[in-house]
Order: structure tokens, then C-alpha cells, then sequence
């Protein structure tokens, strides 16, 4: 669920764009794909199956700063059967070339990122269940036009977090499990108004 913090100046940025921008300058984008986090477990640690594989879906709303830079505003649900990730950030996509149709970039994300258990790895004393992170990444991809408003967008996305870590505190072992890096394959839309 989107956050207030996040939701109002989304809000605002799409009353601003409707009302004060007609150029075109403006883009927002839905994207889904594959996603994978790295779950490093202590040595001593025995769970149940964590499981690394799943989804994500991505929203982006967003400003062209040029021809060849943009910011957004984006939030991101990674979901699989042992956690789930939302990721609030900002993104910067530089676009390297334009090649007939083709327009490959790569960005930079940083933001907040938000764990949370769906299925516990081990019978646990303690209840560690969910944790937030600092975000930074990379993203390399590109755009593809369809016509003057829509674009196709595929990426490859790799996020790094520093604190996603659950100490397990059982009657029989300690220690942690650390999510560091998630990464994602997407295929999406993007619109320019």
C-alpha cells in the first residue's frame, strides 16, 4: 500500500502535469517481470525452503529533464512465496542513443526499501518479521517507440539494501538472514503526456 509520504507528491506532480504542461515533458509507466532476492543465511541456520524467485510490478510517474535525462517517482512490489519488498524511490535514466526506434539507457535508483516476512523461515522465539532499508541501484534498458505517446520499456534492475537482515532467535539456533540484493527483468509501458 502506498504510503502518504509517497502518495501526495505523486498526486501533485499529476495535477501539476494536467494543468501546467501540455509538451509532453511528463511520462508515467507500468512494468512487471521476474524478480530475484538473495537471501545469505548465517552457517548455523537451519529454515524451511526461503524462496528466492518471483515477480514484481513497477509504477513510475515521471518529468523529461532533456532529450537525453529524466527523474521519476517510483514504487515497486516485489512479491514472492517467503517475502515481500516495497521499494519507494527516485530514478535518473540518462538515454545513451537513439537508434531508429531503440533508445537504451541506464539509471540510477535511490529510495526506501521495505521487508516484510509472508512465510517465517523457522519456528521463532522473537517476532522479526519485518525491516526497512536505505536502496540504491543501477538499472540498464531501453525504450521502444511505438508511436508518438507509448513506449515499450525493458530493463535489467539491480537494488542493493544494507539493513534487510532478520535475526532468528529460536530455542535451538541464532542467527541472521540478510536480503542484500534483489534483482529484476521487466517488460512494460510507458506513456508521455
Amino acid at each position: 500500500m502506498l504510503s502518504k509520504s509517497i502518495l501526495n507528491p505523486l498526486l501533485l506532480l499529476s495535477v501539476l502535469s494536467s494543468t501546467i504542461y501540455a509538451d509532453k515533458d511528463f511520462f508515467m509507466g507500468v512494468n512487471s517481470g521476474y524478480s530475484n532476492l538473495k537471501a545469505d543465511k548465517t552457517a548455523n541456520i537451519v529454515t524451511n525452503t526461503i524462496d528466492e524467485n518471483g515477480y514484481n510490478v513497477v509504477m513510475e510517474l515521471g518529468y523529461n529533464l532533456s532529450k537525453s535525462l529524466n527523474i521519476s517517482l517510483n514504487y515497486q512490489r516485489v512479491i514472492n512465496d517467503s517475502i515481500s519488498l516495497d521499494n519507494y524511490y527516485i530514478a535518473s535514466e540518462y538515454t545513451i542513443t537513439n537508434y531508429k526506434s531503440f533508445s537504451p539507457y541506464i539509471g540510477l535508483n535511490l529510495g526506501l526499501s521495505e521487508l516484510t516476512w509472508e512465510r517465517v523461515p523457522v519456528n521463532l522465539i522473537n517476532k522479526d518479521l519485518y525491516s526497512s532499508s536505505y536502496m540504491l541501484g543501477t538499472t540498464i534498458g531501453s525504450t521502444y517507440k511505438l508511436d508518438k505517446d507509448f513506449f515499450l520499456n525493458f530493463n535489467y534492475t539491480l537494488n542493493y539494501t544494507d539493513d534487510h537482515i532478520t535475526t532468528i532467535k529460536s530455542t535451538s539456533q541464532n542467527g541472521e538472514i540478510k536480503h542484500k540484493l534483489s534483482h529484476g527483468f521487466n517488460l512494460g509501458v510507458r506513456y508521455c503526456f
